[in-house]
């Protein structure tokens, strides 16, 4: 009787070396790719995040200088203004240095620095104490030493206030006597990857532009934007700088 042959199973075959290489050349890439991805995404991300933190600060700040504003106590015998700087009284509760109870006003100052930092400070008094109001001295605000300074918002490169009379014209001087109908605030707002890329003499530049360009009876937003559409040498500044800045401009009433 005869006997069939053994059937044997064939053992799989392994991969060759040149299949081997090709399997690592393709992962290589696709890593290389993914990669790639992932810094243009982040990139994306951290550069959309930088101007949405300085812009969206500016706008929070926009809204606490219109509360300022909008509460001001603007009487003949109250400074407000002095030397066209951002100082007033206003009618916001807080508590003054070292003191323990509530007082009834607030002395706010607003001021840039060269560093693009807009700063406000503010000193709580009260109206019972004759020492802590200047009364009857239009010119000057000696209580804004007692002031106590916070930082705002950064990337600030131009920070201007106009006042809106009674006759509806705009002035960049207040005059106690001509009635006030409201203000015109203007910013403008650097992103902060861009803010990183310009130098303190480019900063100064800016600052200093920008705050000779408002003619103090047209649009804070006209102004400026006529000067950076016209005027402005881009070739002396970043590329990032046209797309990195924003102008902010709001009205506030006091009716």
């Amino acid at each position: 009787m005869k006997r069939s042959p053994t059937c044997r199973s064939a053992s799989p075959a392994g991969f060759s070396l040149i299949e081997l290489l090709v399997a690592v050349a393709v992962l290589a890439l696709m890593t290389l790719m993914l990669g790639q991805l992932f810094s243009t995404v982040n990139t994306t991300w951290l550069g959309g995040q930088a101007r949405v933190d300085n812009f969206s600060k500016s706008r929070v700040l926009l809204d606490l200088l219109s509360e300022d504003l909008r509460k001001g106590v603007y009487r003949s015998d109250i400074c407000s203004f002095p030397n066209s700087d951002i100082a007033l009284y206003t009618q916001r509760a807080g508590f003054a240095k070292g003191a323990t109870n509530l007082r009834d006003i607030s002395l706010v100052t607003y001021s840039l620095q060269p560093d693009t930092t807009l700063q406000r400070a503010d000193y709580a008094v009260t109206f019972a104490n004759t020492a802590g109001i200047t009364f009857g001295n239009t010119n000057s605000l000696p209580e804004t030493a007692n002031a106590v300074a916070r930082d705002t918002v950064s990337g600030v490169l131009g920070f201007r206030v106009l006042f809106l009379g009674t006759n509806g014209s705009l002035s960049s001087t207040y005059n106690v006597t001509n009635g006030l109908r409201g203000f015109a605030v203007g910013l403008a707002v650097v992103d902060q990857r861009t803010l990183e890329k310009l130098s303190a003499a480019q900063l100064q530049k800016l600052q200093s532009d920008l705050h000779d360009k408002v003619s103090g009876t047209n649009s804070i937003r006209a102004d400026w934007q006529h000067y950076m559409d016209s005027q402005l040498p881009w070739d002396s500044y970043p590329r990032d700088l046209g797309r990195g800045i924003k102008i902010f401009e709001r009205y506030v009433p006091l009716r």
